[in-house]
């Protein structure tokens, strides 16, 4: 059998072919895929559920957060393009995601932490895709418990500030 093209055979042409079969991984190396990725899961698992937890636990608003918040609430649209009061400053678009949000749901403390929780649990799960598909095993589990369970993200995650936009 002659191929259409000169020079040396592929392996791919010749997988192609059937001359050359893929190699296959051991049942060792699937069993251990298999658990590291289990607990990779289970550590966003538990990241997810630690922030979801701190915003349920209705922690009353600090002085910060409150002075943010009550420009949001007594501002329009277009009065949070302005110089916010007390010293606060966040992104036009999260001041206004902020608004519309707690416009929107009758609970204006959870629909104001809603944003940052949400923004949390996806910035985990994407660090923890690209952890798994571009670094090494122990430094993307270390990478990932880091991201899921250390205290400063856990408590972003349910601050009404900018902070957890940021990640």
């Amino acid at each position: 059998m002659s191929m259409v093209f000169a020079g040396p055979l592929r392996p791919v042409d010749a997988c192609l072919r059937g001359r050359l079969t893929p190699p296959r991984l051991s049942s060792g190396l699937i069993a251990i895929k298999r658990l590291y990725v289990a607990a990779i899961a289970a550590v966003v698992s538990l990241g997810i559920g630690l922030r979801v937890w701190g915003v349920l636990a209705d922690r009353s608003f600090w002085g910060d957060e409150s002075a943010l918040i009550r420009n949001i609430l007594t501002r329009s649209f277009a009065g949070l393009m302005l110089p916010l009061e007390d010293d606060q400053s966040a992104p036009l678009a999260w001041l206004w995601a902020q608004k519309a949000l707690a416009g929107l749901m009758p609970d204006f403390e959870l629909a104001l932490r809603l944003l940052p929780l949400t923004s949390g649990v996806v910035a985990l799960i994407v660090f923890a895709w690209f952890c798994v598909r571009f670094l090494r095993r122990l430094d993307a589990a270390f990478a990932v418990t880091a991201l899921a369970l250390l205290p400063t993200y856990l408590l972003y995650a349910g601050e009404v500030k900018q902070y957890m936009t940021d990640l």
